[in-house]
């Protein structure tokens, strides 16, 4: 019953307030712990049953938190020096049906990603985005759906032993090559 309940609580109920889903806890534990008193069952244990931070939709996000935006001044530097950054919030679901905060990061967290000017025009033509559209109807590209498509790809080309993340540290490193002072 605790993968149910933690389920009930932090997906399905995972956009709710905290307040709202912690009603719905002590809701199921006061009625577990009855039954427990009253012989229904031996025993129980969804006691110390945590709420996981809240699931925000990008757009929830938007709407709740417009404002000024700070801008520290080396992160100022940094884009005065002629190399372009995306700013990610979002990023695609599991399913590629919705966004949600980048892996690792609460809804509003961010991460300014240098990027060339072939997806830095790409970016400006499609505005609203997204870049990667999903396959049969879904709005976003699946994480699944890239893996295997780079994957089949490498294959392809005959590449063992790399993956998506390589790119990463593959474009950092020709950073560093091609600026060592930065």
């Amino acid at each position: 019953m605790d993968a149910e309940v933690k389920t009930l609580l932090n997906k399905t109920l995972g956009a709710y307030s905290d307040d709202c889903r912690g009603n719905v806890r002590r809701i199921i534990t006061g009625t577990v712990d009855e039954c427990v008193r009253r012989g229904v069952i031996p025993r129980h244990t969804l006691a110390g049953l945590e709420l996981a931070p809240r699931i925000v939709t990008a757009e929830q996000y938007e709407q709740q938190n417009t404002g000024m935006v700070a801008v520290a001044d080396d992160t100022v530097r940094m884009l005065a020096d002629g190399t372009r950054y995306l700013h990610l919030c979002w990023q695609a679901s599991e399913n590629g049906r919705e966004l949600e905060p980048l892996k690792h990061r609460k809804a509003g967290d961010f991460r300014d990603v240098p990027v060339p000017d072939m997806i830095w025009d790409m970016v400006q033509e499609l505005p609203d985005g997204p870049l990667c559209p999903g396959p049969n109807g879904t709005p976003y590209m699946p994480y699944s759906t890239a893996g295997n498509r780079f994957g089949r790809i490498l294959d392809y080309l005959g590449i063992s032993g790399v993956h998506t993340h390589s790119l990463r540290h593959q474009f950092a490193s020709e950073a560093l090559d091609a600026s060592p002072a930065s």
